[in-house]
């Protein structure tokens, strides 16, 4: 799985030069999205490092996800220049508070159980549970807060703004009109769409969590991406967007409880809890045993309604538009 998630960073940061040398000076919409982004991400860090409030830490690896997805459109050769830099920031950021993230979650489905159980010695081992969630929820902050405590996000800000002056400076980039640059974003989401495809049938075929797991990242960057076409005034694209959301929030509900059931075994993976409560012990494991047959099947029909589904047809009818358009204003450059 180190190894699948690896290739996705190479494979993200190869996605970004899918343009080339064609992008150049994106047009104002871009810098004030970019603006916008960061300065969204300024506000919500200082939260995140003084509070404990979930969705300010949910929001903050979002906004991270959307400003990380026009600088790689902005500035396709991410590894040759001071964009690549803030790339790798936010996405270390991002990664730093995923632990934290994933306890928040699990924890918020944890105490929704227990509130629908009636049983005490069932409640007495989701309990055992809670505390180990909660115990390591305490060390993920603390390592997420060192994480975050860098400069390099505290001057965020104007490290994205020294970078937007250089590039209008820069005389050799050959400034793009709007309907233009959306094109060139569709032919990033036109790669993603190819991945996230291939992703989708080989879950399908395979019916492996992992593999399950790592289309659902697909679909995630794929939202993310025709997001970026949305923001910058791309209306088409909405219904197909909304589509991925519901998409990604079933496969996050069928990951969410696989993790409870990971983190449930490790929890009462202790001998003297055995011992003295294996009654507790045993109606936890049974239910954690049922519910993975039920999500596994679940995952399954949901893979397979996904592969009939023709929801995405428009976009790939939108994608092929603007690939025409793009490849039109290379022809003949004139004619933009």
């Amino acid at each position: 799985m180190e190894t699948r998630l690896h290739d996705e960073i190479v494979k993200d940061e190869d996605l970004a030069r899918v343009s080339g040398s064609t992008v150049a000076s994106e047009p104002t919409a871009a810098d004030e999205l970019v603006h916008e982004r960061v300065g969204r991400f300024m506000k919500l860090l200082p939260e995140v490092l003084n509070s404990e409030r979930p969705q300010a830490v949910h929001d903050l690896r979002v906004c991270s996800r959307r400003l990380q997805q026009v600088l790689l459109t902005m500035f396709p050769k991410v590894p040759d220049n001071r964009a690549g830099s803030l790339v790798r920031t936010l996405r270390r950021a991002r990664r730093g508070l995923s632990g934290w993230r994933d306890c928040d979650v699990l924890i918020a489905l944890l105490d929704r159980r227990l509130r629908r159980l009636r049983n005490s010695d069932e409640q007495h081992a989701w309990q055992v549970v809670r505390a180990y969630l909660l115990k390591r929820r305490a060390k993920e902050i603390r390592r997420a807060r060192h994480r975050l405590a860098k400069r390099k996000l505290f001057t965020l800000a104007q490290s994205t703004d020294d970078l937007l002056i250089e590039r209008k400076q820069d005389t050799s980039i050959r400034v793009i009109p709007p309907d233009a640059f959306i094109a060139i974003v569709a032919e990033f989401i036109a790669a993603s769409y190819t991945d996230w495809r291939a992703a989708l049938a080989h879950a399908t075929e395979s019916g492996s969590q992992a593999d399950a797991h790592y289309f659902r990242i697909k679909t995630k960057q794929l939202r993310y991406q025709i997001e970026l076409a949305r923001d910058l005034g791309d209306k088409e694209v909405l219904s197909q967007l909304n589509w991925l959301k519901k998409l990604q929030d079933s496969l996050g509900h069928c990951h969410d409880q696989v993790e409870l059931a990971r983190n449930a075994t490790q929890a009462i993976a202790n001998p003297e809890f055995l011992l003295s409560g294996p009654r507790s012990a045993s109606l936890l494991l049974k239910r954690v045993a049922r519910e993975l047959l039920s999500e596994a099947a679940r995952m399954k029909s949901l893979l397979a309604a996904t592969m009939d589904s023709g929801e995405l047809l428009p976009l790939e009818a939108w994608i092929d538009s603007s690939r025409a358009d793009l490849e039109a204003r290379r022809t003949n450059p004139s004619s933009a």
